[in-house]
């Protein structure tokens, strides 16, 4: 598993490298807040993530599994 914290401002940038270098079917787990109250998982394929992920705030851990 690889594992990224990452800018929220470049979160989506890095989704998009994953998936050229992985392959778009790669799966991704975006993390938000961990151990905050407002405390958000998105999970998905690389593809998938490209459309659900629009802006986010706050410390964002991106996790993903290498072939």
């Amino acid at each position: 598993t690889g594992i990224i914290y990452e800018s929220p401002l470049r979160v989506k940038e890095t989704i998009e490298v994953i998936g050229k270098n992985f392959g778009e079917d790669t799966k991704v787990v975006v993390a938000r807040e961990l151990t905050k109250e407002h405390e958000e998982w998105t999970r998905g394929s690389v593809a998938e993530l490209k459309e659900k992920i629009s802006s986010l705030k706050g410390e964002v851990v991106i996790l993903f599994r290498l072939n």
